[in-house]
């Protein structure tokens, strides 16, 4: 069970990997492939109302190969805490592919913790040993917060304890299966005939009047659609999500005086057979579904595969969409595309993702600009690049409305030049037509 495992995960708040891999039936040699993708991209977006979708055809069978983009930008946030995990499991381990996202708070050390030791966790559990993975993940999740907990409060200062926490969504590919685990507002989707289908919960008062229920039946207090403290006052002190792992200032009757807060580490679990149906799997933080809906990012994805992007590619153009349209969180998108082969087939012939998507013929989506936008200028700078590398990519694959494409283009240039000078009190042309790939 202990076999080695090759970890491809990108530097914090940088620009993230791009990999495909090959999941094949056992008995087989597994084959892998790494690829580095381009950075050009524009976005299309339209938006859908998704039909209530059956599950997946249970009798498919295929060859699957994987490929993942990932990209994670600090944002308007002070410090990068989001941490990240993209696994490619050598044959016999029981589990193909393990990919996870974390969204820390109050600091980066349970992020990054959780995300080192949670599959390590899995592979250890009795659930997993049994060939139960649902079970699996919800005890690497419980290990996970009482391994934690007990690291952040085994210090003798109280000064020193750690009070970070995280929320977590996790995917196992095994086989044709794939496993969805998470706690708290991190999610993931599945495109299945053309549409989102949610995988996950969303484990806060806000948009979850269940999960408000819960914690009061457990004794919990919610305030302003938050959880409260138990013992504080919460209009100072609270919490927007009602799962996490770790948040000991909310759990440890050190500084709860015994009383429940309501906030858990509890998993949602869940499982579906893929097919041929299913294009990819989408997992990120609230930075991006703070700002984007489940339905709009799917087919926003789908577009750009009709276009032959590969997942790297649309991993970032997604993430940059999200913050020049007003997240004002850190922002971590892994996209997993599903590429279904005949039996038979070899790594040298898969080209990019495979995707029964078509393009539409609307016009191009471009990030609003907002009237509130002029009062804050790198927000407005921001914006204006993101247009700009939107327009260029448009620019130089169609024919169509190339004169409107320009003239904006060209406005949107000058007004980054003109805000830039602004700012710094100088005449020298310092905008630039670039759009920043790291922050």
């Amino acid at each position: 069970m202990a076999s080695p495992i090759e970890t491809l995960k990108s530097s914090r708040g940088r620009r993230g990997s791009s990999s495909s891999f090959a999941l094949l039936p056992k008995g087989t040699r597994s084959r892998m492939s790494l690829s580095q993708s381009s950075s050009d991209a524009f976005l299309h977006l339209k938006s859908e109302t998704a039909d209530v979708l059956p599950p997946g055809d249970p009798s498919y069978r295929s060859e699957l190969e994987v490929q993942y983009g990932l990209h994670e930008i600090k944002g308007r946030r002070e410090s990068m805490e989001d941490a990240h995990m993209a696994l490619h499991v050598p044959p016999g381990v029981g589990v193909d592919a393990f990919f996870g996202v974390f969204d820390g708070h109050g600091g980066q050390r349970a992020a990054d913790w959780v995300s080192v030791h949670l599959y390590k966790f899995f592979l250890a559990s009795d659930g997993f040993k049994a060939g139960d993975l649902e079970r699996g993940l919800r005890e690497a999740f419980e290990e996970s917060e009482r391994e934690f907990m007990k690291l952040a409060m085994s210090v003798d200062d109280p000064l020193k304890e750690m009070h970070d926490g995280t929320t977590a969504v996790v995917v196992a590919i095994a086989g044709n299966k794939l496993f969805v685990a998470n706690c708290g507002d991190s999610e993931a989707v599945l495109c299945r005939r053309r549409h989102a289908l949610k995988l996950t919960e969303t484990h806060n008062p806000k948009d979850n009047p269940e999960e408000s229920q819960r914690v009061i039946d457990a004794g919990g207090r919610i305030y302003n659609r938050r959880v409260g403290h138990p013992a504080f006052n919460p209009a100072v002190m609270s919490i927007a999500v009602s799962r996490s792992i770790g948040d000991a200032g909310f759990k440890h009757e050190r500084y709860t005086k015994g009383k429940p807060s309501g906030l858990i580490a509890d998993a949602y679990v869940t499982s579906t057979t893929l097919t041929e149906d299913d294009a990819f799997v989408l997992l990120a933080c609230d930075g991006l579904w703070d700002v984007m809906t489940p339905e709009e990012a799917v087919q926003m994805i789908r577009e750009q595969m009709a276009k032959k992007k590969d997942p790297q590619t649309i991993a970032e153009l997604v993430a940059e969409w999200a913050y020049a349209n007003g997240s004002t969180d850190n922002i971590t998108v892994l996209l997993v595309s599903l590429i279904h082969h005949e039996p038979g087939w070899t790594a040298s012939d898969s080209g990019a993702a495979a995707s029964s998507a078509t393009s539409s013929g609307d016009r191009l989506a471009l990030p609003e600009l907002d009237s509130d936008d002029e009062d804050d200028d790198a927000v407005l700078i921001q914006k204006l690049r993101s247009r700009i590398i939107i327009l260029q990519q448009a620019l130089s694959e169609s024919e169509e409305e190339k004169d409107r494409l320009r003239a904006e283009l060209l406005r949107c240039k000058a007004k980054v030049k003109a805000t830039t000078q602004a700012r710094s009190g100088s005449s020298s042309g310092s905008g630039s037509g670039s759009c920043p790939r790291s922050r």
